[in-house]
């Protein structure tokens, strides 16, 4: 019997044990934001710039907050929850890759 506040859950069909979503997910989103920190990294310093991480974290809450807007007045019909798109927002800003510009 599975408790869903287990960290490791069985399938009760093919016996095996897989990390259960509650968890993984929190482990995804910790991974997301370690690859946008990693990617505000200076190339000559090694060092996180600061400045640049908190223009990308600006970034976000603005994209979040209109998407978030337009959400509530109609403008925005989506199936897509709010978290799903914070996730595609930030995959946008890894893929821009700011500390190779």
């Amino acid at each position: 019997m599975n408790d869903k506040d287990d960290k490791f859950l069985m399938n009760e069909e093919t016996g095996k044990t897989y990390i259960n979503p509650k968890y993984l997910n929190q482990i995804k989103k910790f991974t997301l934001v370690k690859n946008l920190v990693a990617d505000c990294v200076d190339e000559n310093s090694g060092l996180v710039d600061v400045s640049m991480l908190k223009q990308m974290i600006e970034q976000l809450y603005l994209k979040i907050n209109i998407f978030k807007e337009k959400k509530k007045n109609g403008e925005l019909v989506t199936e897509q929850t709010e978290d799903q798109y914070v996730k595609q927002t930030c995959y946008e800003l890894l893929i821009a890759r700011p500390g190779t510009i």
